[in-house]
């Protein structure tokens, strides 16, 4: 089965709580020039679930309502892989499934972890006042397949944006910059 597009590289998983067709969740993901691939899911443990959660900072978040979740440590039975078309910057919007446990998310090419996510409650939740929210892990990527690793227990994906690199000079304060 197809899974959602997301707009403007951006891969959420908005309508499709309950996904699951022949006790499998929809292969792959794709916003763009990103796409998630379910690689593994053996004990068929992978879900999208109806939750809540607000990414960013204190003066501004995203409030995400679904979620992806992984369902059990990354291996043999559970893997996701990420492909990206061009050089640029990924944000994911992931927590710990577990709210009493720190877990780790990775993005690995070739062997080379380029982001290690810490996922713990106590430092990537902030609450300002009323409003709670959770901290983006962002990494600078090249285009390529990237194995997302999660070895210490289940983890849960709200979101995953691509943002491409500028594609030539680029001024800031004055000074011309040659980037990508």
């Amino acid at each position: 089965p197809a899974g959602p597009v997301g707009v403007d590289g951006v891969i959420t998983f908005v309508g499709l709580v309950g996904a699951m067709v022949d006790g499998t969740l929809a292969t792959g993901f794709e916003a763009g020039s990103i796409k998630l691939n379910v690689v593994v899911d053996t004990d068929k443990k992978m879900a999208v679930d109806a939750n809540s959660a607000s990414f960013g900072t204190a003066d501004a978040q995203i409030k995400y309502t679904t979620r992806f979740k992984t369902g059990a440590t990354s291996g043999d039975k559970s893997g996701l892989k990420l492909t990206v078309g061009a050089k640029g910057t990924i944000k994911i919007a992931v927590r710990t499934g577990s709210n009493s446990k720190v877990r780790n998310l990775k993005v690995v090419k070739s062997g080379v972890e380029v982001l290690t996510c810490t996922l713990d409650e106590s430092t990537q939740k902030h609450t300002v006042g009323d409003i709670t929210y959770y901290d983006y892990f962002t990494a600078e990527v090249e285009a390529g397949e990237y194995d997302l690793t999660y070895d210490a227990g289940a983890v849960n994906i709200y979101a995953i944006e691509y943002i491409p690199a500028p594609a030539g000079p680029v001024g800031v304060d004055g000074v011309i910059t040659f980037v990508g």
